[in-house]
């Protein structure tokens, strides 16, 4: 499963339609098909977006080669007490993990 079907996923679970997610992310309801049938790719200023609209998203789960567990809570980090600096670390982290995925994946395809 590749990442764009485990958005989808991800979005089906929360009971978010794809033109609602599109609102919420400031995104056209075209540009999220696209994105959900894999026919663009996302840039870093849609996870950053991703990530403040829906901040239980879990994105390893989601960009990672591996084959998801298909049960809900897979795509979900538990909640906990936020620390707005640790939280900024953690994404700022997750965001170069995402990065350098991309570009190995980019790479590999070349």
């Amino acid at each position: 499963m590749v990442w764009n079907e485990k958005l989808a996923m991800y979005l089906k679970t929360k009971g978010i339609s794809q033109k609602e997610a599109g609102k919420r992310l400031d995104t056209s309801t075209s540009m999220m098909s696209r994105y959900l049938t894999g026919k663009d790719k996302v840039n870093s200023d849609f996870i950053i977006k991703l990530l403040k609209v829906f901040p239980d998203i879990d994105l390893r789960s989601i960009f990672s080669d591996e084959p998801p567990n298909l049960k809900e809570n897979d795509f979900y980090d538990p909640p906990r007490e936020i620390n707005v600096i640790n939280e900024l670390e953690i994404i700022e982290k997750k965001i170069t993990l995402i990065k350098e995925y991309l570009a190995q994946k980019s790479h590999n395809e070349k």
